[in-house]
């Protein structure tokens, strides 16, 4: 009697459990607030399972390094506070970088309870929390719309990228929308969302078309990229036959030869569109020959202190003030006060040559089990953050920094066990 107890409370708990996971996942897209909460509710509840026992001596082979990295990372931020231009700041970036601490405790609790169909529902719930802000921008569009009495034709011009973001029930910068969006097609091409085959395939291809053509309202150039690449890279290895990999990559070869060939044509297309449509910013960027202006004023500008601060970096601040005084008065880059616009950069920047090896550590990391699990979801997901991270800096705000810290570690949980005879 006690022992089919004691499974019945086992159920319970790991039922509690994968609703926990699923409601972190769904929360990331959303406020800081519930967010917080979500994240807080499963480091509590972790500690149903938490036991010394299980890892007897060998704690670092099971569970890796990358949770000793983390609290590394967090220790850095918190020191960088100390020499910090503007200490409050500081002081608020590594309160909110906490998450490299609770993470690591929570998967050190959940390391042997840890399941494909709990790891499924992390993902589902990203899926949907980003559906449902996706959803609300659509609904408060068509109103607008119809209030207005505008033509269809404005959803490709006047809203897009800001002009399409602000209509979600939770205002998203684009390009955070734009990786979660991403690796939200990843998993939908991947990870089956019902038992049942052609219900499985319908809901996924509605979700999968919905999803991709809501990028171009983000209208973020680097989403875009990546989705090519991925859609690209997932079409030539469709087969195992190496004859149909060289013709399909000879294929996506000479359609990119065309159409350098035909930019001329592009450009009637696209000519007309606003700067901050997709297109309108592929117009500006190719035919203007000027690309992205903001991206290189920034990282001019980070170099330049980063010379001055190389060893230990300017602080966990992010060292605005001596990055305004290389930047034009004129330029977008002063005007907004921007970050680095770069992770790499951004992490050298605040913790200099120290802190930015550590990073690289962290990344070679994952990296080294990723490729080693096999996993697709887990693959893909460090190549959308890694070349993402070229053009924003993700783990400066809530949304970028939970997605990575989440799930990374996440994945490295399950899958470092399995991969320890490599």
């Amino acid at each position: 009697m006690s022992f089919r107890m004691e499974c019945d409370k086992q159920d319970k708990y790991n039922l509690i459990l994968k609703f926990l996971f699923f409601l972190v996942g769904f929360s990331i897209p959303f406020s800081y607030a519930f967010n917080s909460i979500a994240i807080g509710l499963l480091f509590l509840f972790s500690f149903k399972f938490f036991s010394l026992d299980k890892y007897k001596n060998d704690i670092i082979i099971k569970i890796g390094y990358l949770p000793l990295l983390f609290f590394v990372v967090f220790l850095l931020q918190v020191l960088g506070v100390f020499y910090s231009q503007d200490i409050n700041k500081g002081l608020s970036y590594a309160i909110q970088n906490i998450v490299f601490v609770l993470f690591p405790i929570i998967f050190f609790n959940l390391s042997t309870y840890l399941t494909k169909d709990k790891i499924r529902l992390a993902v589902y719930g990203l899926i949907f929390g980003v559906s449902a802000i996706l959803i609300s921008i659509y609904i408060n569009i068509f109103i607008e719309i119809f209030k207005k009495n505008l033509e269809f034709n404005t959803l490709l011009t006047r809203f897009t990228r800001v002009g399409f973001v602000k209509y979600g029930i939770e205002e998203i910068h684009p390009p955070y929308l734009g990786i979660l969006t991403i690796f939200s097609l990843v998993v939908l091409l991947h990870v089956k969302l019902i038992k049942r085959k052609s219900l499985d395939y319908i809901l996924r291809g509605f979700l999968f078309l919905f999803l991709g053509c809501s990028l171009y309202g983000i209208s973020s150039i680097m989403s875009v990229i990546v989705l090519f690449i991925f859609l690209i890279t997932s079409i030539i290895f469709l087969s195992k036959s190496i004859k149909f990999r060289i013709l399909t990559t000879l294929s996506f070869f000479g359609i990119f030869i065309i159409i350098l060939i035909n930019l001329n044509s592009i450009r009637i297309v696209t000519k007309d569109f606003p700067g901050n449509s997709l297109l309108g910013r592929i117009q500006w960027s190719i035919f203007k020959g000027k690309g992205d202006t903001s991206r290189p004023e920034n990282w001019k500008s980070v170099t330049n202190v980063i010379k001055d601060n190389l060893f230990f970096g300017v602080g966990s601040d992010g060292g605005l003030k001596d990055l305004q005084s290389f930047r034009d008065p004129k330029s977008e880059s002063f005007k907004f006060k921007h970050n680095a616009h770069n992770q790499y950069l951004e992490f050298f920047l605040r913790h200099g040559i120290v802190g930015f090896i550590i990073y690289l550590f962290m990344l070679y990391e994952l990296i080294r089990v990723a490729f080693y699990s096999r996993n697709e979801v887990f693959i893909w997901f460090l190549i959308t953050f890694l070349i993402s991270s070229m053009t924003e800096s993700y783990l400066v705000r809530q949304i970028g920094l939970t997605f990575f810290t989440f799930y990374s570690i996440l994945f490295y949980t399950y899958y470092k066990p399995k991969i320890n005879e490599f």
